[in-house]
């Protein structure tokens, strides 16, 4: 009868602790998850969007000057388009 007290005993205790274990491990992994997700919002937030919108604002930027330059840009007498007239 001792052994079985003994065994029943040792099967909680191997099945307490592996409870406790995977717990652990879940409530570590989460943390870490929750941790690393923030850190990269707050990257993406403070370092990425700013540099996509200065991208943004230089490319609209530079086609609006290449458009301005095109309109400014009239056709001398020597070009092609006097010479059809």
């Amino acid at each position: 009868m001792d052994v079985r007290i003994v065994l029943n005993d040792r099967r909680k205790f191997v099945g307490i602790l592996s409870i406790l274990l995977v717990g652990g491990f879940l409530a570590v992994s989460l943390i870490s998850y929750r941790v690393a997700h923030d850190s990269i919002s707050e990257q993406i937030a403070v370092d990425t969007l700013p540099l996509t919108s200065d991208n943004i604002y230089s490319e609209i930027q530079r086609d609006l000057l290449r458009t301005s330059s095109l309109f400014h840009q009239s056709p001398g007498r020597d070009s092609p388009a006097w010479r059809r007239v």
